[in-house]
């Protein structure tokens, strides 16, 4: 390989690395925005049942999920409110009753931390979907 080549392929390497960094900075830079607009909607209300379907959607929005849900458990630990995003009201119809929280939602509130799972059903604490649910 002559020094010209050797130097092309530098400069394309270069130019790749501007263009991921250019990228990265764009999708910071969009989060950011994001979580600055649901702050200031957040801080603008006290009413919980108007601020968190739009924390739910922000969610969906800065992970990139096409399906997003929060769950509420009361002090009984059962779930108090659940709510949902990506999803018609048609379809969630369709589906039938809430969660009733257990596998996931169950491990969820007993860890009381965020998990990632790549595939819901195949986590050993899942208990599957209800008929009609949209594939996850």
């Amino acid at each position: 390989m002559t020094g010209s080549n050797n130097q092309d392929l530098r400069g394309d390497l270069r130019e790749r690395e501007i263009q991921n960094l250019r990228e990265a900075y764009d999708g910071l830079r969009r989060r950011f925005t994001l979580l600055a607009g649901l702050s200031r909607r957040m801080s603008a209300t006290l009413d919980p049942q108007a601020v968190v379907p739009q924390v739910v959607e922000a969610a969906c929005q800065l992970t990139n999920a096409k399906y997003g849900a929060l769950v509420i458990f009361g002090p009984d630990g059962r779930i108090r409110e659940f709510m949902t995003h990506g999803i018609s009201a048609e379809d969630r119809a369709k589906i039938g009753n809430l969660p009733e929280g257990l596998g996931l939602l169950g491990l969820l509130q007993h860890l009381q931390q965020p998990i990632r799972v790549a595939d819901l059903t195949k986590h050993p604490h899942s208990v599957g979907f209800p008929p009609n649910h949209p594939p996850m």
